[in-house]
């Protein structure tokens, strides 16, 4: 790990693992994680900054420099869900749903954060995307104590785990040495959904994700997703899909959005405990929780709080006015 986070720019271009049939690169992930700078460094320097088509979301394009030649990559905006609840999402979601067979997802995520993270990886493991992932602030995980398993991660994923350091430049050039490949995990969900996914399968059109991730759109009740599977299917097969969401609600008696979504957050939280540990509390950790919980203390918090309160009056109205 050490040694594969700080190759140096040029190593990282002598061979690409990548096939020259490659599309194009998306770059997907959570708010706050680095995407946009792991996107800078990746991209040529000029890059084209526009709006997605019918919205007012802000979409970034470069070219990824390989062996091969120059390859597109889209910096998709931060998002939390790939169901959407706001037009980013959407749009993020669109990307992924426009993608082919030959284009690679680079998701990135924050390590010390991993669940978070892993709610999206969940789903993109669902649409069957090549990947790679991005395991950045790796260095953050590192102080906090955190140790990852980047052994066993890649295990149940089936895709390559590379750990970045983003605004150090660590780590980043390795992204291009490493094949992405197809996601091989795959939730099992309560008896109702996994026999209406089986009935929806054999209805819903092929496009560039699976089959079912497509079923779990329509279990979620995804209405910007089924308005345009409309437009694919005849009148009779969408009423069928329709009637075998209605059917599954049924029998499970619940939401089906809020069940899927729990699902894959449970499952999202397992896998983190899984593979990341916290083998030891540092220093300046510890006493930053000491001393936080002296200041949210009923008695304590009350005494440190005149205390400043001094200190600031001492300080301005004393020392400063004289």
């Amino acid at each position: 790990i050490e040694h594969s986070m700080t190759t140096s720019p040029a190593a990282a271009k002598q061979k690409s693992a990548f096939t020259p049939n490659i599309r194009q690169f998306i770059i997907v992930g959570n708010p706050n994680v680095g995407k946009s700078v792991i996107f800078g460094l990746l991209a040529n320097k000029y890059v084209t900054v526009s709006n997605y088509p019918g919205t007012t979301v802000t979409v970034t394009k470069g070219w990824m420099e390989l062996p091969e030649g120059p390859i597109p990559l889209i910096d998709t905006p931060g998002v939390n869900n790939l169901t959407p609840n706001s037009e980013e999402e959407v749009v993020t979601r669109d990307i992924i749903l426009s993608s082919q067979a030959c284009d690679k997802v680079i998701q990135v995520l924050d390590t010390k954060n991993l669940k978070r993270g892993l709610f999206l990886t969940i789903q993109l493991s669902e649409m069957k995307s090549c990947a790679i992932l991005a395991l950045n602030m790796w260095d953050e995980a590192k102080l906090r104590g955190y140790e990852l398993n980047i052994k066993k991660l890649e295990e149940i994923f089936g895709v390559p785990c590379v750990p970045t350091v983003a605004i150090q430049k660590k780590g980043v050039y390795d992204l291009k040495k490493h094949e992405c490949r197809h996601f091989s995990y795959k939730i099992q969900y309560h008896e109702a959904i996994e026999s209406a996914l089986a009935k929806l399968s054999k209805l819903l059109p092929p496009s560039g994700i699976s089959l079912r991730a497509q079923g779990l759109m329509v279990l979620s009740g995804d209405e910007t997703f089924t308005g345009s599977l409309r437009e694919k299917v005849s009148e009779e097969v969408f009423r069928r899909i329709m009637e075998i969401r209605e059917q599954a609600e049924h029998m499970l008696n619940r939401d089906l959005r809020r069940a899927i979504d729990n699902a894959r957050m449970a499952e999202a939280e397992r896998i983190s405990k899984l593979v990341l540990k916290q083998t030891q509390q540092p220093r300046i950790r510890r006493l930053w929780n000491g001393l936080e919980r002296m200041t949210t203390h009923s008695f304590g918090g009350f005494v440190i709080l005149c205390g400043i309160l001094f200190f600031m009056h001492y300080f301005v109205g004393v020392l400063g006015a004289g």
